[in-house]
């Protein structure tokens, strides 16, 4: 007996793509294709309903190879997966230990250390006011904040904005405390001058001799530590003032040329100097997105350095990802760890190298042991349970992801050119046209967000006014400022002498001063006032935006007292859920306290249990079969019972209808489409909760 052959498509003939258009539309009914089933992006691609086969990409590729779009490995993550690398933010330096052995202990192979918001900003020490992060500000301190920690296994990542330089040097002097030996050193310095310039606006010298030193330090870590990346090229600072992706890859990428042309000067092979810079993106909850973002950054840069002469084979290119930070809400902060496990999937399926989730708590405080584990955690379980690791490329030959990724790359590198046309990423941060750009990419996805065509769940969609806030750790930042202060004040004069010699060491030998002074006991401050000029770079900086902002503000507004607002509910249930139930969200996402009921069948009644209630905000709420009937009795009688503000949930069929239910008494109509912000933001002034 021999078996047959069996073929689905048999049983499921082709289709050929204008027959389903044709059936689509007719599902229709004149409605426009492009309008209903198009969806476009803040990018300015047009994403569609369908593709097929004719949207496949011919130049694919395979993973390792030209144009790198599908990974800089021929294996990609498979049977070595991705840095497991969490933050490590606490000012304490012996709860940041015990934090740090708990995450490598837990599942993390790496760290990343964020400094405390006076030394990324202005490059000083621990000054007391800002608790969201390290304040390890010498060799010492670094020690002993990493004490127990095998820097031979575990890669460290550094994020010390304008402290980069002298952070680096105090890293580098640990590692020559602990003799590790210099091919054993796994790191990314994370110096980002331009980073640095437009996420604080300043520098401590002019941009050229910030940039000059931070190649010369490239230069040296390329002869001595190969495991070591000094340079980071990110585009955290843009996508924090609200870029989209194309200007988020345009802004890596063209950051990324700068460094490359400065570690040519400071005399590195284009190879080399490949190999001193990581790129840093953003991870937002866009999942196809993020997704196509990563493969998109690796096949721009690739096709950069192989314009330098870098084989695409041996191209080092390392994608760093971390949490997007705007997307995520103080309010109901739960939803944090589904936005969190989209993020970690998609930096996963991208092929970043490097992977770092922040816990979902990290917009309120810092964060506690338990929140870092459900952060950790979440990479752990993609990683070991889920397999991600297990298949090189997983995104590869999807028509929609490799579209998507083509369309990303070519906006991208046709506005990474026009940014090198007008002189470079330096010269487009001083003349704020990129900033521009970007204020009017934020403010395009603000309007949307203040109407909620981009709802945030639990913030301005399905809010959670009860919610109790988790507890975050509270450490007394007056305590850790003095013990940080005593130790300075105890810096030996070694230390001031060896920072003396900082200005008379070659661009070379700059590295090695550096170092020097750091392991003399030099602090983070101290170096960087060395390494500054008269000459600093201002501009200005890029702000920094979440997407619940304006109705966090809203919410924070009403903690104290917020304003109640009665359900005038018409009818019987049927006729009045629907628009209950709406009208309490869209009141409840700006902070109101919504009281409902069962329902009235009089106006009289409702206005009497109105009154009861202490409301000053009223909201009938029935069906378009009775409000002809049940809308001007009920407003007046609310009026009359002292609403301040009478609301109508629907949207009146006329003008006349209009005119006359406002002369009854309604004062504003709610329905989908209305710009919930402002209509919340209204009733919250009239109320006096807002100026």
């Amino acid at each position: 007996m021999t078996a047959e052959s069996v073929s689905v498509l048999d049983d499921f003939p082709a289709v050929d793509y204008q027959v389903w258009r044709e059936m689509v539309e007719a599902d229709l009914k004149g409605a426009p294709f492009d309008k209903k089933l198009v969806t476009r992006l803040y990018e300015g691609i047009a994403v569609q309903p369908l593709y097929t086969k004719n949207d496949a990409i011919d130049a694919l590729g395979v993973p390792g190879f030209a144009p790198l779009t599908r990974g800089a490995s021929p294996l990609g993550a498979s049977g070595r997966g991705w840095d497991i690398r969490q933050e490590l933010d606490h000012p304490c330096l012996k709860r940041g230990n015990e934090l740090a052995l708990a995450e490598l202990s837990g599942g993390a192979n790496s760290l990343r250390l964020r400094w405390n918001g006076s030394s990324r900003t202005s490059g000083i020490d621990f000054d007391g006011a800002c608790g969201d992060g390290i304040t390890a500000a010498t060799v010492d301190e670094l020690d002993r904040l990493l004490n127990d920690v095998d820097l031979t296994i575990a890669p460290i990542g550094l994020d010390a904005g304008a402290g980069a330089i002298p952070a680096a040097a105090c890293y580098l002097a640990v590692l020559d405390r602990r003799q590790v030996p210099a091919d054993a050193a796994r790191a990314e310095l994370g110096i980002d001058p331009l980073g640095t310039l437009a996420a604080t606006g300043a520098l401590g010298s002019s941009a050229s001799t910030v940039i000059a030193q931070a190649a010369g330090i490239a230069a040296n870590c390329a002869a001595r530590y190969p495991g070591v990346r000094a340079l980071t090229a990110s585009s955290v600072p843009y996508h924090e003032a609200g870029a989209h992706a194309v200007q988020e890859l345009a802004a890596v990428v063209a950051t990324g040329a700068t460094y490359l042309r400065a570690c040519e000067e400071a005399g590195l092979s284009p190879q080399q100097a490949a190999g001193q810079i990581a790129l840093e993106v953003a991870v937002g909850c866009d999942q196809f997105l993020e997704i196509a973002k990563i493969r998109a950054l690796r096949r721009i840069w690739g096709r950069i350095l192989e314009a330098c002469g870098v084989s695409a084979d041996t191209a080092c290119i390392k994608v760093l990802t971390t949490t997007s930070r705007r997307m995520l809400t103080q309010r109901d902060p739960w939803v944090n760890m589904l936005r969190t496990t989209v993020t970690t999937f998609a930096a996963a399926v991208g092929g970043a190298d490097a992977v770092t989730v922040l816990p979902f708590d990290a917009q309120i405080g810092v964060s506690p042991k338990h929140t870092r584990r459900v952060a950790r955690n979440t990479q752990v379980v993609l990683h070991e349970e889920a397999h991600l690791d297990h298949v090189v490329d997983p995104g590869g030959g999807s028509w929609y992801l490799e579209s998507l990724t083509n369309e990303l790359a070519q906006a991208a590198w046709t506005q990474f050119q026009a940014i090198e046309g007008d002189g470079g990423i330096l010269a487009a941060l001083g003349s704020g046209s990129l900033s521009g750009a970007i204020a009017e990419s934020w403010q395009a996805r603000r309007a949307n967000l203040a109407k909620r065509k981009d709802p945030i769940t639990g913030v301005s969609e399905y809010p959670n006014v009860t919610e109790t806030t988790p507890k975050t750790e509270q450490p007394d930042l007056a305590l850790i400022k003095r013990d940080c202060d005593a130790r300075l004040a105890a810096s030996s004069p070694a230390a001031a002498n060896a920072v003396a010699q900082l200005n008379g060491a070659e661009a070379g030998a700059k590295l090695d001063a550096l170092v020097a002074a750091a392991a003399a006991g030099a602090s983070i401050g101290a170096l960087n006032a060395a390494l500054a000029t008269s000459d600093g770079a201002e501009i200005d900086a890029l702000p920094v935006h979440t997407f619940a902002e304006d109705f966090e503000r809203l919410r924070a507004a009403c903690d104290a007292k917020p304003p109640k607002a009665f359900l005038a509910n018409m009818g019987p249930l049927a006729h009045h859920t629907v628009r209950a139930s709406w009208s309490t969200n869209f009141l409840q996402a700006g902070g109101l306290d919504v009281i409902s009921n069962d329902g009235f069948k009089e106006a009289d009644a409702a206005a009497a249990a109105f009154k009861e209630s202490g409301a000053s905000i009223a909201v009938i709420c029935s069906s378009d079969k009775l409000y002809p009937d049940l809308a001007v009795p009920t407003a007046k009688a609310l009026k009359a019972a002292g609403a301040n503000s009478v609301i109508l949930a629907g949207r009146p069929a006329d003008d006349d209808t209009t005119k006359a239910w406002t002369e009854a008494g309604v004062d504003r109509f709610i329905y989908l489409g209305v710009p919930v912000l402002d209509v919340l933001t209204e009733l919250l002034t009239k109320e006096g909760v807002l100026a």
